[in-house]
């Protein structure tokens, strides 16, 4: 244990038909020992992913193992042309420089390998295929905000219909309302379209802003987890005022202590069992407590993980918050107060979050470390009734999503 020197994953067919074809399975594979028709190698390798076979079903003596599947099967973009789109598009705007970018960072994942093919198309109240270069030099010089209007309802149901399992799809979008009965979009956007969404999905939404445009404008990426948290490393996407992402599932981040304190008489420690890379670490029973605990933050993509933010939004549950102080750090910011054994033992670690409790109670053990889910969704949609209403009936499809990012259970005993 270093110490703290520095504050702080039927068919039925009659006669010889049917004799034909029995023979050609018959013939065509060698061996059937349980009698289901298909060649007992064809059994071992039915679910054996790489493993061809010839049109009978048999496994191919020579034949080469089929490549893998990539991780993506299409990435498909769509951008409204609508004519309320054309105020992002002035030859200054941020929107011609991060749009392109992504169309060109999303064009990479075919080239390297992580998306078998991508598709463009422009949305509005119809829908046109395009290709990269016509897209790309489009964006770049604002040459393609041409429809008159934007029916949401329409445009997200046309996405969410050409949506396949193993698809990214990403809408860029001002959501401008323009259907005539505004007061129902908020109930048939949550019956119809995006409790289908979120029945097979997750979602990230970005909202971004112009300088010159009171309304901002959003990216939508529809994808399982982890093609979310893919696009979200992937898809170039930088610059944006806010994010939500609903439906992505986190792992339990690797959590160890660097050292702790002692004072007074009284001994209290942490017990063992807490995690599997701790070690028993003694702290005072009077007086204060302060701790400090590496957590490795690294996988957590798509959250805001700066220092203040993290500071803001962690809570020790079962504590008074006026009993409880923390402190948050990167590694890096962490160096500066560190000793050179402190700074090496944090290297496997992306965050240092320091403790200061300042009493503890008999009747209870238990402590919880959570990172709470705080979404200011009304920052997000600003006062736009169509992000509000889309936003809204994210938050009732995926209703379950309200739980912390992480948990960690803290045993913190008296010594006997």
């Amino acid at each position: 244990m270093v110490p703290f020197t520095k504050t702080f994953h039927r068919l039925r067919v009659i006669g010889l038909t049917s004799l034909i074809v029995v023979s050609v399975v018959l013939f065509g594979c060698k061996s059937d020992k349980d009698g289901d028709r298909v060649e007992d190698a064809k059994d071992e390798c039915d679910n054996a992913r790489g493993v061809a076979v010839d049109a009978n079903g048999c496994p191919c003596a020579d034949s080469a193992a089929l490549p893998e599947p990539l991780p993506i099967a299409a990435v498909r973009m769509y951008v409204d042309n609508s004519g309320s789109m054309r105020d992002f598009t002035n030859p200054t705007s941020l929107f011609r420089s991060t749009i392109s970018e992504c169309i060109s960072r999303i064009q990479k994942m075919k080239t390297d390998n992580i998306a078998d093919t991508v598709r463009y198309h422009l949305i509005a109240s119809s829908l046109l295929h395009t290709d990269y270069n016509i897209l790309y030099k489009a964006i770049r010089t604002g040459d393609i905000m041409k429809a008159k209007s934007t029916p949401i309802l329409s445009m997200i149901e046309q996405v969410q219909h050409r949506h396949e399992a193993q698809d990214i799809s990403v809408l860029v979008s001002d959501f401008e309302l323009s259907e005539k009965d505004a007061d129902n979009l908020d109930l048939a956007l949550k019956t119809d379209v995006l409790a289908q969404i979120a029945k097979h999905n997750a979602v990230g939404l970005y909202a971004f802003r112009e300088k010159s445009v009171d309304r901002p404008y959003y990216v939508m990426v529809i994808g399982t987890s982890a093609s979310v948290l893919l696009f979200d490393r992937e898809g170039g996407l930088r610059d944006y005022r806010h994010k939500i992402f609903l439906g992505v599932k986190y792992p339990v981040p690797e959590i160890a202590f660097l050292n702790y304190s002692q004072r007074d008489e009284t001994t209290w420690f942490i017990s063992q069992d807490f995690c599997r890379t701790i070690e028993d670490a003694s702290l005072a029973g009077k007086g204060y407590i302060q701790f400090a605990m590496g957590l490795d933050l690294k996988k957590y993509e798509g959250l805001q993980l700066d220092s203040v933010y993290l500071t803001k939004n962690t809570l020790i549950k079962d504590v008074d918050p006026q009993h409880v102080a923390m402190r948050w750090y990167t590694a890096y910011q962490f160096k500066n107060l560190a000793d050179e054994k402190e700074a090496e033992q944090l290297s496997t670690y992306s965050h240092v979050v320091v403790v200061k409790l300042y009493r503890l109670f008999e009747n209870t053990n238990r402590y919880f470390f959570e990172l709470a889910k705080v979404q200011d969704f009304e920052r997000f949609y600003g006062s736009d009734p169509s992000m509000q209403a889309l936003v809204h009936g994210f938050r009732e499809a995926y209703r379950g999503d309200t739980g912390p990012y992480f948990s960690v259970k803290l045993n913190i005993v008296k010594e006997q």
